[in-house]
């Protein structure tokens, strides 16, 4: 006799108890996380890449602007599928177990998704601060005029060069640091299902008080 498999990772199987407009939210939400980790490990493979190529012949603005938009994106994927599984812990909340595991599983696979894209981040984040790219001027080479062949003028073109390298590479660090995703605001996320839920009862029991008749 065969016994039927069971699959924790299947969206497309019944429900007892769950009538069909939660059964179909239930795997809207569950696609888009499979989806969205999907995308945090392309971005994993990309800043892999990226980070390969850091400091070497390749590395230009180009590859900065795509690591910065990857991260960008990313960040925002990860924001938004925290609070997707937290709403999957409030459909499942009374679904059978098999819906509960399901959506246990998912939340740990994104957890490792994010930590291994999180590891890789400071990385990369880390790399680029060694090897920042700044524009050089070469406005003292190209200048003919015999004005600014004088000491004061050269001295104060320096100052203000080194002012402007300053201010560029402070900018620049600061958009690094930007980039790499909070992790702990995205742990804070997928734990703030505790505090809605605290919040939902301690209204009920509001209610509840205020509409006994006295």
């Amino acid at each position: 006799m065969n016994r039927p498999s069971q699959n924790y990772g299947s969206i497309s199987s019944p429900t007892v108890g769950f009538n069909d407009s939660i059964s179909t939210e239930f795997n809207s939400y569950c696609d888009n996380v499979v989806t969205n980790i999907y995308t945090v490990n392309s971005s994993l493979k990309s800043l892999e890449n990226a980070l390969k190529n850091i400091g070497t012949k390749k590395d230009n603005q180009g590859l900065r602007n795509n690591i910065h938009v990857t991260q960008l994106s990313t960040n925002q994927i990860a924001s938004v599928t925290s609070k997707d599984i937290n709403k999957l812990k409030l459909i499942v909340a009374k679904a059978d177990k098999q819906k509960q595991l399901q959506v246990e599983k998912l939340e740990g696979n994104f957890k490792d998704a994010i930590n291994r894209y999180y590891t890789l981040q400071k990385e990369v984040a880390n790399k680029q601060k060694a090897h920042l790219l700044i524009p050089v001027s070469i406005e003292s080479e190209t200048a003919q005029d015999d004005d600014y062949n004088q000491e004061q003028a050269q001295l104060a073109r320096e100052i203000a060069f080194e002012q402007d390298m300053m201010l560029e590479r402070e900018a620049r660090i600061r958009q690094i640091e930007a980039d790499v995703l909070d992790v702990n605001q995205i742990m804070r996320d997928l734990g703030s299902l505790v505090h809605t839920q605290g919040e939902t009862i301690g209204n009920i029991v509001k209610m509840f008080f205020f509409t006994i008749p006295i």
